[in-house]
């Protein structure tokens, strides 16, 4: 515990000393560069003198516990009363290393030129392009020390706890600082480039984004979801697409954020994080988003920027009880029936698609149709793959099915007695469909025309008349009904599988 200890300590220290350096060598020095803007030159520093700074509080608060016994070193403690501290720097860092990224690729010749003359090997923009990503690469590092502490600490330990809560706090540090990197660069990608069936004034003159993400929309009673990149600005609500080929964006439209309300929807299996937004000149739309901190993000920007509150209610209450107080509003305001109606419609359409019957992935639909003659045919089966298989003898494993049926999740395997009766069952119904087919055959009016045509007759029952004298009467029997059946088939269109 005191060696790795002692490990984190001096880890720290390296890492505190390679800040102070890059900043005396280079950064500070850059300020005065005259071949860059002030604006370029920011966002290459960054807050990179705070997180120096900061590192050297880190120092002096773990020389303090190293100072300890060591069954009363408290190195996670230490981290955890700094993580608000860790947290908001390298947030703030993640979030502005896109743009500095940017500047380094529009001025790799300027800036190579300028640390050359500071002293950097060539080529020289490559040392500030690895400098510039140690600070949420060390985040990684900081994983790794204190899972090395907690291998070598007794689960007595005071501090075994909060070394595991330490560990669980800079994990989810570094996904938030991942995605936030990727946000900030799509935001930069979408604001440098052009967008297809652009509308309106251009989106630079728009104002800096306050947030975007990611999230799947249903607009009106549609109920099929589409991908959207929702961009959150000052007043307006900028809603773009991918194109098909992922190449570019286009344009989808634009919300206001004036008269603009929201609602919270509560988690449903299959329907979670989602919100709706409603106003004076849009349709209503739900959204959804892919986490909860997502929902969380967009919900309180939108109610801080809107000045509104958020109700939330089931998803069965928002597709009734909302859906029809707007409606009445509409019809307050002098407008026509035509949108309750549209409103009832879809509350009809939610609530058949709720109640609707759940049956199993064989089993054909239960529909009640008039009695035909027509009935008599057999159905082709749902599964033509899976048939093929109810012919089998029925001593072979069950296993043989599995090369004919596609791969699904199944709940519960069913036994080989199960298999069995499903499989001797759907031959004895198929061959109680071919019997009906037969008797209405002798029965109807193309049996009694054929009656009286001695050559169909013949024909009919040739195989009858030539087995009849060779065979006794249980296998005449037998070799008739086969004759027929087979004609009967051929009747109907049926192949034979016998």
């Amino acid at each position: 515990n005191g060696s790795c200890c002692k490990m984190s300590r001096g880890e720290t220290q390296n890492y505190a000393k390679e800040l102070q350096s890059l900043l005396g060598t280079y950064l500070r020095p850059l300020q005065s560069y005259d071949k860059l803007s002030a604006v370029d030159i920011a966002s290459l520093l960054g807050n990179m003198e705070e997180i120096s700074a900061f590192q050297q509080t880190l120092n002096q608060a773990l020389e303090e516990v190293a100072k300890l016994p060591e069954n009363q070193q408290r190195v996670g403690g230490c981290f955890m009363n700094l993580m608000p501290q860790f947290r908001s720097l390298y947030l703030t860092y993640c979030a502005n290393h896109p743009s500095a990224v940017n500047v380094l690729t529009q001025h790799s010749d300027e800036l190579e030129k300028f640390m050359e003359s500071q002293g950097a090997a060539n080529p020289g923009i490559l040392i500030l392009t690895t400098s510039l990503s140690k600070p949420f690469l060390r985040l990684d590092k900081y994983v790794t020390l204190l899972q090395e502490l907690e291998r070598h600490m007794e689960e007595a330990h005071a501090d075994h706890e909060e070394v595991l809560k330490a560990v669980t706090s800079f994990k989810s540090l570094v996904t938030q600082c991942q995605e936030l990197r990727k946000r900030k660069q799509l935001e930069l990608q979408i604001l440098s480039e052009s967008i297809q069936r652009w509308e309106g004034e251009d989106i630079k003159t728009m104002g800096n984004i306050i947030y975007m993400s990611q999230v799947m929309v249903q607009c009106g009673g549609s109920e099929e979801k589409e991908e959207r990149y929702f961009l959150l600005f000052s007043n307006v609500l900028l809603m773009l697409s991918a194109s098909p080929r992922m190449s570019g964006f286009i344009y989808q439209g634009r919300l206001p954020l004036a008269g603009m309300t929201l609602t919270k929807l509560e988690d449903a299996e299959g329907n979670e994080h989602m919100f709706e937004i409603a106003g004076n000149m849009t349709e209503r739309i739900t959204v959804s988003c892919s986490t909860s901190q997502d929902l969380h993000e967009w919900l309180d920007h939108l109610q801080r920027l809107t000045k509104g509150t958020c109700n939330t209610i089931s998803k069965t209450q928002s597709w009734n009880a909302h859906s029809v107080s707007v409606s009445s509003s509409h019809l307050l305001h002098g407008q026509d029936s035509l949108t309750l109606g549209r409103e009832c419609t879809l509350i009809w359409r939610y609530s058949c698609k709720t109640h609707a019957t759940i049956r199993g992935p064989l089993e054909p639909p239960k529909i009640l149709k008039p009695w035909s003659l027509s009935c008599l045919r057999p159905a082709p089966p749902l599964r033509p793959s899976a048939a093929l298989s109810y012919k089998e003898d029925s001593s072979k494993s069950p296993k043989t099915m599995k090369k004919f049926l596609p791969k699904r999740k199944t709940e519960r395997k069913p036994s080989d007695e199960e298999f069995v009766i499903r499989k001797s069952t759907a031959a004895l119904e198929e061959d109680a469909q071919i019997l009906k087919v037969i008797e209405a055959y002798c029965t109807g009016a193309g049996f009694q025309q054929a009656l009286s045509s001695g050559g169909r007759t013949t024909t009919l029952f040739s195989s009858y008349s030539a087995h009849s004298t060779d065979n006794p009467s249980g296998k005449k029997q037998r070799v008739a009904s086969y004759s027929t059946e087979t004609h009967a088939r051929k009747l109907c269109g049926i192949q034979s599988s016998r």
